[in-house]
């Protein structure tokens, strides 16, 4: 496994969820927020790399190093929306199952 943020963050969710309090959880299933704004950044980013791209003025693009960090670091940024999501969302059905349990 690559160590990444995004495999730190379920790992760490993983052997965690079972002992979490349901404030915790609650809190985590939220991530679903962080996720949608880092999507909108994500997005943003693009489209300013296509308008750079579609500039007569080729002094606003990014070299092939610098193309390549941005291109990188979106691919990160990606990989942990996905891990917030994830957790986000085995979270809330973590504290679903627990009230349908207790009802």
């Amino acid at each position: 496994m690559i160590a990444t943020a995004a495999n730190a963050l379920t790992e760490l969710f993983e052997h965690a969820k079972d002992t979490l309090s349901d404030e915790k959880l609650d809190w985590l299933a939220g991530l679903d927020s962080v996720a949608e704004c880092e999507s909108t950044n994500i997005s943003m980013t693009l489209i300013n790399l296509a308008i750079a791209q579609g500039s007569e003025d080729r002094s606003t693009l990014p070299n092939s190093s610098q193309l390549a960090a941005i291109l990188f670091g979106l691919s990160a940024q990606v990989e942990m929306m996905s891990a917030l999501s994830s957790v986000s969302s085995e979270a809330a059905y973590i504290l679903a199952q627990k009230a349908k349990s207790q009802a």
